[in-house]
């Protein structure tokens, strides 16, 4: 078996492999241990020169300064000083010391010359998310395979023939992650032409090669390695992986390819997952408002954790690494209505430790709130996560899958960890995580888990917003949650405070019913939404007779006679199509008057057709699908109907925020200051959903005393301990 540091996710896959393995054939088949190689033991080489010098140079005093700039503007990435190198690299030689073995052998680690040096950079980057350089060393793959072919090919080979030798031949080799492939495959292969050639009593070899993120176009990575083998070294190999599917082994491998089989694995039965993470007596999805008991480990085994019912709990878990991202969303957690946060790597990252610490310090309320983990099993960590209101993750391909894995309380919300930034879209800069995401927000979504992208910035939204969301899931039963959630997320910043503080006063009383703030809110929402479609309404109509005058013009024009019943006797009856498009060269004035006249009359049938059948809102959703389509766009730019297309699309920015983009500079300036109303006159906005002033200050008072008493009673035991 062959992982490889540097992230977790090799690794973890092979450990979830192996269980998979014994648990399916038990003795029938045997794991070697191996030595691990600590980085006393490894021997110098040039590659461990060049980055050693590297290092010096990019942190040099005053040179250094010109030095990463210069870096930063070509193609390989600025590295980590010498002190956070060296101390990930003893940390990682520490913890294989007290290894001693393993059931796999790690690439990086026991293979590569320069190993250490490369896992130690990876892990020092993905902590501090610097995305864009853990892009460019991923990179440097091919470059880093063509140097260490030859020790690798080397090491491989010389395992391989040995253990025939003394009579305990491998069987197969199994491999979780994609660096020096061509040498691995031309060990495999050489290996079995000398089995024949030799007339070893040994079975021929092929390599079973699992992708641990999720085949798709953005895993380049993976596949960009795969790819760039030779036919006879892509035949030595059988490909696994979660989801894979025709169409991406075509993008990737146009015409054909050459492994020995390609297997899909499903989402739920994927054996790269630990155990623990499918093991159904582990699974506290069910039990939000039960007491759960958990086992988490430490140092000195296990202890535990009561968890009341209804209680709220967050778990954070940013990647093996525990990113240093983490810290931020602790206390923004805490502050928006979670009971207990428990911190995946609180305690082995140092950095993270001495940050929550000092949040203690200040904050002595947070004491028993904030629950640092060591390192943890699959167990611990399955039952935790399962049992948690908000989970935030990063979007590492094992994250991902053991997501996937899991069950999910509806009332759950994902969260996958992002770096700050001001873009709308957020991206981690690294093609496979944000393809990792999409799959996972997809799936997600469709078994109904509230799932987004967040960053430390964003989060407080997007957590009140998860509390609203859940408790419309629990004591919503006759409101749509679809349409709940797009009514939650076009509340202003003001109107969600009002209701998470109304949410958090009911559940404090124990109620079973949603805030009459948010029902208040959701019935303002729905016939705002009945309001913009009687407006869209009567502009599609506006549009239509227009379009029919246009249209008898034209054939008037060409000469046509109407008669009567012929074509359109009235401008609210269809126009046969047939008829005109039997006519001799129609202007084309007629044929864009036609198109959009056709388009209209489809955007018309879809609000009379979705009437009777669901909300006003999920009418405009699909209206403004249908109408944001480019073929729509393109038919409805006649000019003589632009002022009326120019009023549609007001609305649908007044109702969809990120509609603005089809204003007219003069309408955007105008809905930014929030001073129109439905037909572009001035206005004032209309925040009547929400209860009279008294009312607000009298929940925002309520939650205020909630807090006075929590001070008051951590004051107390302040002075009780300096007495």
């Amino acid at each position: 078996m062959i992982g490889c540091s540097g992230g977790g996710g090799h690794v973890a896959a092979i450990q979830g492999l192996y269980s998979y393995f014994k648990k399916r054939f038990g003795n029938d088949i045997v794991f070697p241990e191996y030595d691990v190689v600590s980085y006393a033991n490894k021997n110098t080489s040039p590659m461990r020169n060049k980055i050693t010098h590297a290092v010096g140079v990019m942190h040099a005093p005053v040179v250094g300064i010109f030095a990463r700039g210069i870096v930063s503007l070509s193609p390989l990435p600025v590295l980590p000083d010498k002190n956070a190198l060296s101390d990930e690299i003893n940390s990682l030689s520490l913890k294989e010391e007290k290894t001693k073995k393993r059931k796999y052998v790690d690439m990086l680690l026991d293979v590569y010359p320069a190993g250490y040096e490369s896992a130690a950079a990876w892990n020092v980057l993905q902590r501090n998310d610097k995305t864009e350089q853990l892009a460019k060393l991923i990179a440097l793959q091919k470059m880093s395979d063509a140097d260490n072919y030859a020790v690798t090919y080397n090491h491989y080979l010389t395992t391989l023939k040995t253990a025939a030798q003394q009579g305990v031949p491998y069987t197969e080799v199994i491999s979780t992650q994609a660096m020096a492939l061509p040498a691995l495959c031309d060990a495999v292969k050489d290996y079995n032409k000398w089995i024949s050639d030799e007339q070893q009593n040994a079975p021929d070899m092929c390599i079973h090669q699992y992708l641990t993120d999720i085949p798709t176009a953005g895993a380049v990575h993976f596949f960009n390695a795969l790819a760039m083998l030779t036919p006879e070294q892509q035949s030595q190999m059988k490909l696994y992986g979660v989801g894979m599917s025709n169409e991406i082994i075509q993008h990737f491998f146009p015409g054909e390819n050459h492994f020995s089989s390609l297997c899909n694995i499903p989402i739920k039965e994927n054996p790269m997952v630990r155990e623990g993470f499918c093991n159904p007596v582990l699974d506290n999805s069910a039990c939000f408002h039960q007491e759960v008991i958990l086992q988490l480990a430490d140092a000195e085994g296990f202890y535990t954790v009561n968890i009341k019912p209804h209680e709220q709990i967050a778990s954070i878990m940013l990647g093996s690494q525990a990113g240093n991202d983490t810290y931020e969303y602790i206390e923004t957690l805490l502050v928006n209505g979670m009971d207990k946060v428990f911190i995946f790597g609180g305690l082995s990252n140092r950095f993270l430790k001495g940050k929550i610490e000092k949040l203690i310090e200040r904050h002595c309320e947070y004491k028993d709130r904030i629950i640092s983990l060591g390192n943890q099993g699959d167990e611990q960590i399955a039952s935790l996560m399962t049992r948690s209101n908000m989970v935030i993750i990063r979007g590492g391909g094992l994250s991902t899958m053991e997501q996937l894995a899991m069950n999910h309380n509806k009332e759950q919300t994902v969260l996958i960890h992002h770096a700050n930034s001001a873009a709308k879209e957020l991206t981690s800069g690294i093609p496979w995580e944000d393809a990792n995401v999409r799959f996972l927000l997809d799936e997600l979504t469709q078994q109904g888990v509230h799932c987004e992208k967040t960053t430390p910035e964003r989060a407080a939204r997007h957590i009140a917003e998860g509390r609203l969301i859940a408790a419309v899931k629990r004591l919503g039963a006759n409101i749509d949650t679809a349409t709940a959630i797009q009514h939650i997320k076009s509340l202003d910043d003001d109107g969600l405070k009002i209701c998470v503080d109304a949410l958090q006063l009911s559940e404090s009383k124990l109620s079973t019913s949603l805030p009459e703030e948010l029902t208040r809110y959701f019935r303002y929402r729905e016939q705002s939404a009945k309001t913009h479609l009687d407006f869209i309404n009567d502009k599609l109509a506006a549009a239509r007779d227009t379009l029919t005058t246009v249209i008898r013009q034209e054939i008037g024009d060409a000469g046509g006679e109407e008669q009567e019943g012929d074509l359109m006797p009235t401008a609210r009856q269809s126009i046969d199509y047939a008829s005109i498009a039997l006519s001799e060269n129609p202007s084309p004035v007629l044929v864009s008057a036609i198109d959009a006249y056709k388009s209209i009359q489809k955007l018309q049938e879809i609000i009379k057709t979705e009437e009777a059948k669901t909300s006003a809102d999920k009418i405009l959703i699909k209206f403004r699908e249908e109408y944001a389509k480019p073929e729509t766009k393109i038919v409805l730019s006649v000019g003589i109907i632009r002022k009326i297309i120019e009023a549609i699309n007001y609305i649908l920015a007044d109702y969809f925020d990120f509609f603005a983009a089809r204003l007219t500079p003069a309408q955007q300036v105008k809905k930014y200051l929030g001073k129109l109303d439905k037909n572009g006159k001035a206005g004032a906005s209309d925040f009547s959903f929400f209860k009279d002033d008294a009312a607000r200050d009298g929940v925002a008072a309520s939650i205020e005393q909630n807090n006075s008493n929590k001070n008051d009673q951590c004051n107390q035991a302040q002075n009780q301990l300096f007495l």
